[in-house]
């Protein structure tokens, strides 16, 4: 069980590495392309110290927004986003559960 636990520690490692590879492109390309967008969601950094603009741009790619614009390359990559987000999330998730229940046999 813990070669499983470490596989979903790997695909969460390689997800949340692969997040911080596409979100600043995601960023660069609403602010040159999408301005109004990027300002209705508080002009969002890559390195942000406030928590509102990242919430909101966090809610933008959950919620799908990015659809609307109709561009298709943001689309693909906030498609992407998506999944890296889900996987990281998923896959910390699934190595906490299955670490947990490990260390629970062992005793």
């Amino acid at each position: 069980m813990d070669t499983v636990a470490l596989v979903f520690f790997g695909i969460a490692f390689a997800c949340a590495v692969a997040w911080n590879v596409l979100y600043p492109r995601l960023l660069a390309q609403l602010r040159a392309r999408h301005t109004a967008t990027w300002e209705q969601l508080g002009c969002p950094r890559y390195i942000e110290l406030r928590y509102r603009p990242t919430a909101a741009a966090l809610r933008f790619l959950l919620k799908r927004h990015y659809l609307v614009l109709g561009d298709r390359s943001l689309v693909s990559l906030a498609a992407w986003l998506r999944v890296t987000l889900i996987g990281t999330w998923g896959g910390l998730a699934l190595f906490a559960i299955l670490m947990l229940a490990t260390l629970g046999f062992k005793e």
